[in-house]
């Protein structure tokens, strides 16, 4: 049984892997220098690729179809009854630790449902303040040991405008490299760069109170940038995520770990290192056999899923090291999901790029070795024959073992959600769930 060290739970909205710690966006000083000291996993992803659903499996350690909350919370999805008391802070606080939110959450309406005893007022879109309240909550921490998670979605769409960022205006493989993307590019660096300086200050907190040795601290992020080709996909960029882990129980000494990961895993290695015994419903896998030196790997594969977003996108994935099998349920008119947020870089994809255009393929495999960027469709070659079954068979076999209920075709919204409409290219184009389904009739 481990020591019960505090836990600290820093998170960011549609960030990805765009940090300058893992080579690429704005320049990230404070969390590279968490990255030093701690653990650096250079392939974590994503259950999903949007915010509600990939949170619930960070917090639940559980799949979204699992859990339930097969789309967004703030559009009337939600966890399944169960799955409340399965959360990651209704877990720690019947283990006796003090649980607090500090800025935003996605999983819910109600924080209080899952598990949180103390919610701190603020403003969510500043960081800057959610960090403020943090620091004062660490300055004054409680005897009992506790549980921290701190977020705001200072880096989600609508970007802070106009102001310059620090480092370089790089545009990302998968968009065109235009005006108004890099300045959109910028806008989402400066606002990272924001994110980065407020938890460099939490970190610090923790450093000059004291509590660096008995307080495991976690960045990750819920998902790829918001950005065409990335979140909403399930292509990498949107379903990369970051993940730096650092303090007691092995994460230490400046590690960059290979192994495959996905953020069902987070949660079983909270509760490891921690001592604190999990629920039988947890999918994913400890990490600590990594973190020790005794495995190089728990995962020969991950999977990945969307159901709903705004709208309807039902989609399926597995992810080895090597390969990429994806299956998309629906015919869909255009190759990234239309309804993502809006913004410079999506108006110019939609008016100049024949990607976005073209129907999606309903099936796809990528050899990403050879083809890291995701651009050659293997399906319908001969030599890959063998490896499209080996993949498509085990994804059916976790789909029957976990009980998707994609195996059952169409799955409908749960009653008072909002869902947009097919092809809508805002998410604001949005019907009842009532109205939706007699529309698709």
């Amino acid at each position: 049984m481990g020591e019960r060290h505090n836990l600290v739970i820093l998170h960011t909205h549609d960030t990805g892997r765009h940090l300058g710690v893992y080579g690429r966006g704005p320049c990230t000083p404070n969390l590279a220098r968490m990255g030093k000291e701690g653990v650096v996993f250079d392939n974590a992803f994503c259950s999903a690729p949007q915010c509600s659903s990939s949170r619930s499996s960070l917090f639940t350690g559980m799949m979204p179809h699992t859990n339930g909350l097969i789309g967004l919370a703030h559009r009337g999805f939600k966890l399944s009854e169960p799955s409340f008391g399965k959360h990651l802070a209704a877990v720690l606080a019947r283990a006796g630790y003090a649980t607090h939110l500090f800025g935003f959450q996605h999983e819910c309406v109600v924080p209080l449902d899952l598990g949180y005893q103390e919610i701190h007022s603020g403003d969510q879109r500043k960081v800057a303040q959610v960090s403020d309240s943090t620091i004062e909550f660490l300055k004054n921490a409680p005897d009992q040991p506790f549980f921290v998670s701190v977020a705001s979605s200072e880096t989600h769409r609508v970007f802070t405008e106009g102001k310059d960022c620090k480092g370089e205006v790089k545009v990302p493989h998968y968009l065109p490299d235009h005006p108004d993307i890099q300045r959109d590019i910028n806008n989402l660096n400066y606002d990272t760069e924001t994110v980065d300086s407020a938890y460099g200050r939490v970190l610090d907190t923790i450093d000059e109170c004291g509590l660096h040795d008995s307080t495991l601290v976690i960045y990750t992020t819920d998902h790829g940038i918001a950005f065409p080709g990335a979140k909403s996909t399930l292509f990498d960029p949107g379903i990369e995520t970051a993940l730096i882990i650092r303090g007691p129980c092995g994460f230490e000494g400046g590690k960059r770990i290979p192994a495959l990961v996905s953020n069902i895993d987070v949660m079983p290695t909270i509760l490891e290192a921690l001592g604190v015994d999990g629920n039988d419903t947890i999918e994913g896998r400890s990490l600590m056999p990594i973190v020790r030196g005794e495995m190089a790997e728990v995962n020969n594969e991950i999977f990945v899923e969307q159901t709903y977003h705004a709208g309807y996108d039902p989609m399926r994935g597995i992810r080895t090291h090597k390969y990429k099998y994806t299956r998309n349920y629906k015919p869909v008119t255009h190759y990234f999901s239309p309804n993502v947020d809006a913004g410079y870089s999506k108006t110019i994809v939609a008016e100049q790029s024949d990607e976005f255009q073209r129907p999606r393929d309903r099936e796809f495999l990528f050899h990403l070795e050879e083809d890291p960027e995701e651009n050659a469709n293997l399906v319908n070659e001969v030599e890959y024959q063998g490896i499209l079954k080996e993949l498509r068979e085990k994804m059916d076999a976790w789909m029957t073992a976990t009980k998707d209920p994609m195996l059952d075709g169409f799955v409908p919204p749960p009653e008072g959600s909002v869902v947009s409409c097919d092809d809508a290219l805002e998410p604001g184009d949005s019907l009842p769930a009532t109205e939706w389904l007699a529309q698709r009739k």
